[in-house]
């Protein structure tokens, strides 16, 4: 199960919507003087900052204490936890780190889930007002502020180019091939990357194709959106250390964030651009064309919203998909500022049809608005006699999970013995 071998359960909240604020072990310790190493020892991922300590059990859902510390500058501190502070980011006081008594420290300790795994940062924001996410303006100050936590060894680029640690829980389970690389375990496969330059109509893009170095090329395609982060995820070494037959892929570059949403979330732009501009310079490199019932199309966001609408709309380009937080609320009408709580064009246009194909669906549990979109379009989408699979996972709207996410989902397209995990419906 993706995420956790618990059920995935979103983080239990205060009044004020922010996490369970605790007096952890450790910030008994920070503020008894013990060394930080000392208590960094102790915690689950020993030497670590964040310190995981003990599991307890609050409304049904298995936590851990979380301690998150931070050099107190003299300006307010904030952890911004991805999803988690989002909730709650018209009140930032719950994010704030306390500072610490006689030191030079601040520190915050929450109960997180047991399976979660987040991308997060550390903003020190001078004059930061409580209310500071109440606007676009105040938000963007705080992500601007964020840095990744000098004391985390673990982190992920994120997609405007940034960086962020990364908090893994000790119910959080990697993907195979992830736990091959952190062991130093010799590649599955040997494979080559190479570049393409595809021109079109917004530009040249850069396509990354990724094949085994001897051998046929594999039967499967799967095409990832927004390849820059991809790349930026050091997907070619993933795919190295992933076990099963090989897929060739193609990790396709968005050109920039206008060129994303002027592509992504509009169903026939996408297909057009696929099919008239990306796969045709695959198949030219590769001395093959693959079926559209050999294509594998993946994407997050507005790029999950694009594999969604392709396996269903466009099946001349590809009938299978990995849908991972689809923007399922996206109206062409209102690109700009969608309603959230309504089903968006995809949704609507898939109403009474008889379709085919096949997804695997993924969101995360502290996207709740998106969640329960997705809960929508696997409904109609069942309707339309799409096969479909759907997966809740611990997590926000973040590449923390993604990654391993389309990992996970791959393996439950292309070795469903093998993985036999039973899908968990959005609604559990």
């Amino acid at each position: 199960m993706i995420g956790t071998a618990l059920r995935a359960a979103a983080t239990p909240r205060a009044a004020d919507r922010g996490p369970l604020r605790i007096e952890s072990a450790a910030l008994r310790a920070l503020r008894a003087g013990v060394p930080l190493a000392e208590i960094a020892a102790a915690g689950h991922h020993a030497g670590e900052w964040p310190v995981i300590g003990p599991a307890v059990e609050r409304e049904g859902v298995r936590l851990r204490e979380v301690t998150f510390v931070a050099d107190d500058t003299g300006d307010p501190a904030l952890v911004h936890l991805n999803g988690i502070t989002d909730a709650h980011r018209r009140d930032v006081r719950p994010a704030l780190l306390q500072p610490i008594p006689g030191r030079e420290l601040r520190a915050l300790a929450y109960l997180l889930p047991e399976g979660l795994t987040a991308s997060y940062r550390l903003a020190t924001v001078p004059d930061l007002p409580g209310d500071a996410g109440s606007t676009r303006e105040g938000w963007m100050r705080v992500h601007r502020a964020g840095r990744p936590d000098p004391r985390n060894p673990h982190g992920i680029r994120t997609p405007l180019g940034g960086a962020s640690s990364l908090l893994r829980m000790p119910g959080w389970r990697a993907h195979p091939a992830r736990e091959r690389l952190a062991a130093g375990a010799a590649p599955e496969h040997d494979l080559a990357t190479r570049e393409l330059r595809v021109p079109g109509a917004r530009g040249e893009r850069s396509v990354w194709v990724i094949t085994p170095v001897a051998g046929p090329v594999p039967d499967t395609l799967l095409v990832l959106f927004d390849g820059d982060t991809w790349m930026d995820a050091d997907v070619p070494a993933l795919l190295a250390a992933r076990p099963g037959p090989p897929v060739a892929v193609a990790v396709v570059s968005s050109i920039s964030l206008e060129a994303r949403s002027a592509e992504l979330p509009h169903p026939d732009v996408i297909a057009r651009v696929l099919g008239d501009e990306v796969l045709p310079a695959i198949a030219f490199a590769l001395g093959m064309r693959h079926r559209p019932d050999q294509i594998v199309v993946a994407g997050q966001s507005y790029g999950g919203l694009a594999a969604a609408a392709l396996v269903a709309l466009h099946p001349r380009v590809a009938r299978t998909g990995i849908v991972q937080s689809g923007s399922f609320h996206f109206r062409a009408a209102a690109a700009d500022h969608p309603p959230a709580e309504r089903p968006g064009d995809l949704i609507e246009r898939m109403r009474g049809r008889s379709l085919a194909g096949r997804l695997v669906v993924q969101v995360g549990t502290e996207e709740p608005d998106l969640h329960r979109l997705a809960r929508d379009f696997v409904a109609i989408a069942r309707d339309t006699g799409i096969e479909l699979s759907s997966r809740l996972v611990a997590g926000g709207h973040d590449y923390a999970w993604w990654v391993d996410g389309v990992l996970f989902a791959l393996d439950e397209l292309l070795l469903p013995v093998a993985v036999g995990a039973r899908p968990q419906d959005l609604s559990e």
